[in-house]
């Protein structure tokens, strides 16, 4: 160390144990976050067909990711 700044250990939190110095800081600018949900009375129409397709992607999606983790293992 060179001296200027001297080393101070964290202070744990005496009702938890925990040490909170490093915690972030609150933004000030929190309260501009949407925290509620948007609501629309409008529905969106998909066909099954579309459906279908997309499900049949991510199942094939998921047997290639089974069988590369089966071919990593084995190697």
């Amino acid at each position: 160390m060179d001296g200027r700044k001297s080393y101070k250990a964290p202070v744990p939190d005496p009702s938890t144990g925990l040490d909170l110095s490093k915690l972030p800081v609150p933004d000030a600018d929190i309260k501009k976050l949407s925290l509620t949900m948007p609501s629309s009375s409008t529905h969106t129409a998909v066909p099954l067909s579309l459906l279908e397709n997309w499900e049949l992607r991510e199942r094939r999606s998921i047997g290639q990711a089974n069988q590369l983790d089966l071919m990593t293992a084995t190697a």
